[in-house]
């Protein structure tokens, strides 16, 4: 079923051609009074929206010629600019032109900052060390630079995709994505879960000794995935995670029973991708139209879930939650846009709105931006 009261609307055609391979981004977009905005970019891994800095961060896969970069945003959430800002992330092990791959970006709320997170990829799988996190300040567009780097180790090694990074509602914590611990057998990993504990600025704290104020806890039975199949932190001690047929919350206040979790009987393991907000958990189901939310208090679910379905969806990229006047749950497909409304309480509406986008990527990452109530949708090219 439409949704006429969804406010939706996509933007005019562009013509022009796919991009070409190993061509840099051409930030193409297309101007609409809707909420949805497409931009021309390929291999777009992850991005993230700074409504108080004004930018979209955009993180591109291996082999694109620009790592990372940013564009600026004007009052309506529309580009100011078609020229995008380059990210200069720092070459490692003094190898020029090696910085690893860019997998997850996240701005703090207030601070002028940008944190990034990196894998090694095939070109620097043997450096040492390696940092995986590059904290950027993006206070001056004309020179941004690296405040500071961090987490060097094996604890951040999995290189599992794809990743997420979350921040508490404080920005006191910046939890991080697809962590590992040495099993008691000294060759083994186990998953788990981890954050930094930031400063009043927001960079990474210290301990007395100089070290890294790092937690990290080991899921244990409670077999966890991918952080960027959905990781969202609820006020500030919960982490909410993609668990076992279901949900994973990490209470870090509770020693006794820290990790816990929550299965829908009607899923498989590997089905579940995941978004929340402060009353709802809501969950899409991979490669189909499947979708449940959940009602929850600190991450503690208090009803049963309500499902609903959406007929040829095909849901292939973690949901992403939009404001504004019409709220909505927004969730990607190859060539697919699923806009599916939601109730002022936050239950499913029943009604959605399916757009087909012609050079929309499988695994499509979405960007929303409260200020301006835009959704940020990046395409391989125009039809």
């Amino acid at each position: 079923m439409c949704g006429a009261g969804l406010g939706l609307a996509l933007m005019v055609a562009l013509s022009g051609p796919a991009l070409r391979a190993g061509e840099p981004a051409r930030i193409e977009s297309r101007v609409s009074e809707g909420r949805l905005l497409q931009f021309l970019a390929v291999g777009v891994r992850a991005l993230a929206v700074g409504d108080a800095q004004r930018h979209l961060a955009v993180a591109f896969a291996a082999g694109r010629p620009q790592a990372a970069c940013l564009l600026a945003l004007n009052p309506r959430g529309d580009f100011a600019t078609g020229e995008p800002i380059p990210l200069p992330l720092p070459e490692v092990g003094g190898l020029k032109g090696v910085t690893g791959e860019p997998v997850a970006v996240q701005f703090h709320p207030r601070e002028p900052l940008l944190y990034l997170w990196r894998r090694r990829g095939a070109a620097a799988a043997k450096v040492e060390p390696f940092d995986h996190l590059d904290v950027f300040d993006v206070s001056n567009p004309q020179s941004i630079g690296v405040v500071t780097t961090a987490c060097s180790g094996v604890a951040f090694q999995s290189e599992l995709l794809p990743s997420a990074l979350a921040l508490d509602a404080r920005a006191r914590r910046l939890y991080l994505p697809n962590l590992q611990v040495l099993n008691s057998d000294g060759k083994t990993f186990a998953t788990a879960l981890g954050y930094l504990t930031l400063d009043a600025q927001g960079l990474p704290a210290v301990k007395r000794g100089g070290e890294l104020a790092l937690t990290l806890a080991p899921t244990g039975e409670a077999s966890r995935r991918a952080a960027g199949f959905g990781s969202v932190a609820m006020g500030d001690r919960i982490l909410l995670t993609v668990g076992w047929r279901g949900v994973l919350y990490w209470d870090t206040n509770n020693r006794l029973a820290a990790m816990n979790g929550f299965a829908f009987s009607e899923l498989s393991r590997d089905d579940v991708m995941l978004t929340a907000n402060e009353r709802w958990i809501y969950t899409v189901t991979i490669g189909m139209g499947g979708l449940a939310c959940i009602r929850h208090v600190n991450g503690y679910p208090t009803l049963l879930p309500e499902s609903f379905g959406v007929a040829g969806g095909n849901f292939q990229s973690a949901p992403v939650l939009m404001g504004g006047r019409a709220p909505a749950l927004a969730i990607a497909g190859k060539d697919q846009l699923t806009i599916v409304g939601l109730t002022p309480e936050g239950s499913f509406s029943r009604e959605h709105q399916m757009f087909k986008i012609p050079w929309l990527p499988e695994r499509a990452p979405l960007g929303y931006s409260a200020r301006a109530d835009r959704l940020y949708i990046p395409v391989e090219g125009w039809p």
